[in-house]
């Protein structure tokens, strides 16, 4: 085995992680400042009893979120949530009005190292789009779920500002119970056409397929999805934001 399928292989990574856990708990041990470990489903301290935070939660990003509100709630009055993930960043932002009013997300390394408070990024996004977003961010495509091909995070972004406070909504109604509802999926059709055509009335994506084809003569992976590969997309956006939404529980 080379090095780098050593050091890319999950089983190192893992056995890793436990090694690095077990050693930062021993350098902090009897030492004044508080301080939390967890790896793989296990959660010690040097200084408290923090049974109630060991999880099963397989993502690191849903983990760093429970930890969080977990120190809001201890009495935190100032929070640093460092992650190069934009995932985490969504979820922090869907979070905040749980987390202490000086929430700060940390992100890239060295002269690029960014501090940014969470509290000014939900206040210019309003209340409606910063619970949208974790659903927006899951739908036009995080770590773990597709894109659509050519359809950056901008050109989606700017769809969804042209379109009306039913598909935000929509948005925000992803992940937070089992169903999906017909309701949702058809505003988040809406929306999809939006991003394949600004500014078009067509709502179908049938219809706009076949207006783009007939028009433009467009390769088929230029075209929006055909109704039935679009409800899995919306489907699988919907498992994911339930993970996210859920991150608040120890044991989802």
């Amino acid at each position: 085995m080379s090095a780098k399928q050593f050091l890319s292989s999950t089983t190192t990574k893992d056995e890793l992680t436990v090694y690095l856990a077990k050693k930062a708990l021993h350098h902090f041990e009897g030492k004044p400042k508080d301080f939390i470990v967890t790896s793989r489903q296990e959660t010690v301290s040097n200084s408290m009893d923090v049974q109630h935070i060991c999880s099963p939660q397989e993502e690191a990003d849903t983990r760093l979120i429970l930890h969080s509100l977990d120190a809001a709630r201890r009495g935190a009055t100032e929070l640093y949530i460092q992650s190069p993930d934009t995932d985490v960043f969504v979820l922090a932002i869907h979070r905040y009005l749980h987390l202490c009013r000086n929430t700060y997300f940390v992100t890239g390394v060295g002269n690029k190292k960014l501090l940014i408070a969470l509290g000014r990024v939900v206040n210019a996004l309003g209340a409606a789009k910063a619970e949208a977003l974790s659903g927006f961010n899951a739908f036009s495509g995080s770590d773990v779920t597709g894109r659509f091909t050519g359809k950056g995070k901008m050109s989606c972004w700017q769809a969804l500002n042209r379109c009306s406070m039913e598909v935000v909504s929509a948005f925000a109604a992803l992940g937070t119970c089992e169903e999906l509802g017909v309701d949702t999926e058809r505003a988040i059709e809406t929306f999809v056409c939006q991003v394949y055509e600004p500014g078009t009335t067509v709502v179908d994506v049938g219809d706009l397929r076949w207006k783009l084809f007939s028009k433009k003569q467009l390769d088929a992976q230029k075209l929006p999805p055909t109704r039935g590969a679009l409800y899995e997309a919306i489907a699988r956006s919907h498992y994911q934001a339930m993970v996210w939404y859920h991150s608040d529980i120890p044991h989802p």
